[in-house]
This record gives structure tokens, sequence and C-alpha cells, in this order.
């Protein structure tokens, strides 16, 4: 179960590497993509909470 915890922390980490590389790429719309990822956020926060 371990091995398995640890590959999905690499996936993870493989994700959150592809994003930030996206977003770099992308520096002119980051103020778009951060207002877009802030509003999900605080749609799934108050789903939840």
């Amino acid at each position: 179960m371990k091995f398995l915890a640890d590959e999905c922390v690499d996936r993870q980490i493989v994700k959150a590497e592809v994003v930030t590389d996206a977003l770099k790429i992308h520096a002119g719309e980051l103020p778009h993509a951060f207002t877009v990822i802030t509003s999900v956020t605080v749609r799934i926060r108050r789903k939840f909470f």
C-alpha cells in the first residue's frame, strides 16, 4: 500500500509541475488563470464546508 501511496504522490507532483510549466508559458494570462483557480477553489470549499 505504501508503494501505491508514494506513486500517487509522485503523480501529483508531476501534475503540479506540468501545471506550473503551463502557467509559465501563459505568463500573460496568469491573472486570468489565477482568478479561475481561485473561484473554483472557493466553489469547492463552499460545497464541502
